[in-house]
């Protein structure tokens, strides 16, 4: 059983990322708070002016959730990690 909701879709704080990928290792200091982190497993995007959204705003459920601009997408592979 993991120590988080969402099971393989989950987003993670820094802290679970280690327990996950690096069970042998906490993370280091000077990557700051657990809080100031949100790694989704399953990465989603919602186009701005796709059709998707469209939908979302007509149905208004946008009482339930919100829109945020992403200030950066990251890629872990090979060992690197890559701005996209």
């Amino acid at each position: 059983r993991n120590d988080y909701y969402g099971g393989d879709s989950a987003s993670l704080n820094l802290t679970q990322l280690y327990r996950k990928f690096r069970p042998d290792q906490s993370p280091p200091d000077e990557l700051g708070r657990d809080r100031d982190y949100a790694v989704d497993l399953v990465p989603k995007f919602i186009t701005s002016s796709g059709e998707l959204t469209r939908i979302l705003v007509h149905t208004d459920v946008t009482r339930y959730l919100e829109f945020k601009q992403i200030a950066g997408s990251f890629v872990y592979r090979d060992g690197k990690i890559s701005k996209v």
